[in-house]
């Protein structure tokens, strides 16, 4: 008789694997189900032996309660015998086979289930292998989490969501008076779903948004890994990598590429109102507004003490004297109550660790810091009245105003008592060079702006230095387009000497003539519209060429040529002007 495998394995385990005879253990391999009343006993014993066991004449020989374990030598031994050969220990044996029945039953069902779960699994990976269903398909399926993001683009004051049916980012956006936000980014990938990625202002800055613009192949995007058109992709988002697919990547790219300009635009709302668009960044997390020497420094503090507001009701009693740093106390005309307006902080030069043994520090930064100043976001209206002074505000009153009264007032103290300038009163205002001091002003010219060639080479130039300082940088294949109509521009219409000539042959891969050098500009024209984006270092020595064109060559009609130069460079000048606002972004973290 064949027994089927998980009935066979069902008695097998309801026995402990150990043969019913013997009592050793029996292997998979040795296992023999036998039955213990043999079936093939002579008819007149079987029927003698069935009336002494009081069993029905069509007792079912295939019956679990006959069928038991044993090792095949031990069935074989039994030579279709009864053993053993009491009546009354076969019938207490068949009791203890029967009480078996319920624990073999419960043991195949089990076999029975984990047999089609198996052949279930082999259904499911076979139709995936197939291509007939995704994995996030069938687990949306079995889970009933069919439920994918709700496609949206939604913005508001302090937040941004932008989601696809796979992607979704939210995004903290900078809230005054903070200029930091941060990010989080979650996926319906199956690897990955419920697990949401957060970033902070500087990691979302300088991982994410780099390479912003450029395809996912492009190999600009730092966190793309690794990329396969074909397969998979390998992304690292904060200590997290994982795989995801292309189409995926894809939509990733497409929806940070939406939130930086959104992110770039709210801190730039804040520096709006501080007014400190112009100024560096210390890594104190204050705004450089210009560097002075330790002695100017001191002066200022020692006057500072002097001009306590407790001390007198002048115009400049208006310190708090007993502050380690500068401390302005005063009445406004649009607020009558005294309160403070400015906090001044010293710096020191930042420098590396070598540096520090070759250049003495002898210097100092003025710093301007609001948030001791300032609560919540309400009181963003204090700078608009001026009643906390803002970094342009606190910029030019200490260069015009404090400066030159402390070097003034310094130099009247070593006067005598009578040609004291607080005697004359007209000490307020004196004659003040600003070579003793270091500016932090940052400017950039506007492309739109430029009337002439002198301003448009300095933004040519400009452009430049910058993509050689931040080399991982993408371009457009329009930007780098209007590029290089500009050369082709400038070479037919600028008047070149030879000098000019072989700089720029060198530079744009010419063969010596002027006619060689349009062929290899129109060239590198058309082998940039087969690719994607490139990177903005590539583009210097084209940049540079262009300005040395611009100022060494002779040209007919400037006028004429500054206008079709802002048209051809309108799309660089708009990236590069974005890509400028996410440096500044970048070391505001």
């Amino acid at each position: 008789m064949t027994i089927e495998a998980n009935l066979r394995r069902a008695i097998w385990k309801a026995y402990h694997k150990k043969c019913f005879y013997c009592g050793e253990d029996v292997s998979w391999r040795e296992l023999h189900i036998d039955h213990f009343i043999p079936r093939h006993l002579d008819s007149d014993l079987k029927r003698e032996i069935l009336s002494d066991l009081k069993l029905d004449v069509d007792f079912e020989f295939n019956s679990l309660k006959n069928l038991v374990p044993s090792h095949s030598s031990c069935n074989t031994g039994r030579k279709g015998k009864l053993v053993p050969k009491s009546i009354n220990i076969v019938a207490g044996t068949l009791l203890i086979t029967e009480n078996q029945i319920p624990k073999i039953l419960e043991i195949k069902e089990k076999l029975d289930l984990e047999e089609k779960y198996d052949e279930n699994i082999a259904q499911m990976v076979a139709h995936i292998e197939k291509g007939y269903v995704t994995p996030e398909e069938l687990y949306d399926h079995l889970s009933q989490d069919d439920e994918s993001f709700v496609e949206a683009e939604t913005i508001e004051a302090n937040s941004a969501r932008i989601s696809t049916k796979n992607v979704m980012i939210y995004c903290n956006l900078p809230e005054f008076p903070e200029i930091h936000g941060s990010l989080l980014i979650a996926f319906r990938s199956l690897r990955i779903r419920d697990c949401y990625i957060t970033f902070s202002h500087l990691e979302m800055v300088n991982k994410l948004f780099q390479g912003i613009g450029s395809c996912p192949e492009s190999g600009f995007r730092e966190f793309i890994v690794a990329y396969n058109a074909t397969k998979e992709c390998v992304v690292q988002l904060g200590n997290n990598r994982f795989t995801l697919s292309v189409d995926i990547v894809r939509q990733l790219c497409e929806l940070i590429d939406k939130v930086a300009p959104v992110y770039i635009n709210a801190v730039k709302a804040i520096e709006s109102v501080f007014k400190t668009q112009n100024f560096s960044y210390s890594s104190n997390g204050r705004f450089k507004l210009l560097k002075i020497s330790r002695s100017l420094w001191r002066n200022i503090l020692e006057f500072a003490r002097e001009h306590d507001y407790e001390n007198g009701d002048t115009e400049w009693h208006i310190f708090d004297g007993r502050a380690a740093y500068l401390k302005i106390c005063c009445e406004i005309p649009q607020d009558k109550v005294r309160d403070y307006r400015l906090f001044v902080y010293p710096e020191a030069e930042e420098r590396e660790i070598w540096e520090s043994f070759i250049y003495p520090d002898e210097e100092v930064w003025l710093c301007w810091e609001p948030s001791f100043l300032i609560d919540n976001k309400e009181d963003s209206v204090k700078f608009k009245n001026n009643i906390v002074w803002d970094a342009e505000y606190s910029y030019q009153w200490l260069k015009n105003r404090l400066i030159p009264v402390v070097l003034e007032y310094k130099k009247s103290k070593q006067k005598s008592f009578f040609h004291n300038l607080f005697k004359r009163r007209k000490f307020l205002m004196p004659t003040f060079e600003t070579s003793d001091f270091t500016l932090s002003v940052i400017s950039h010219n506007i492309l739109t702006d430029i009337k002439n060639i002198e301003i448009m080479r300095n933004w040519i130039d400009e452009v430049q230095i910058f993509f050689a300082t931040h080399s991982r940088h993408y371009l457009s294949v329009e930007s780098i387009d209007g590029v290089y109509k500009a050369i082709l521009l400038c070479l037919n219409y600028i008047k070149l000497n030879q000098g000019t000539l072989e700089y720029i042959n060198i530079k744009l891969d010419g063969n010596g003539s002027l006619e060689s050098i349009i062929k290899s500009v129109e060239q590198k024209l058309m082998d940039i519209r087969n690719r994607s984006s490139i990177n903005g270092s590539n583009m210097e020595y084209t940049l540079r060429s262009l300005c040395v064109m611009l100022r060494e060559g002779t040209i007919a009609n400037e006028e004429k040529l500054v206008l079709e130069l802002v048209f051809f460079l309108n799309v660089l000048g708009q990236e590069y002007a974005f890509l400028c606002d996410l440096e500044r972004v970048r070391v505001l973290a």
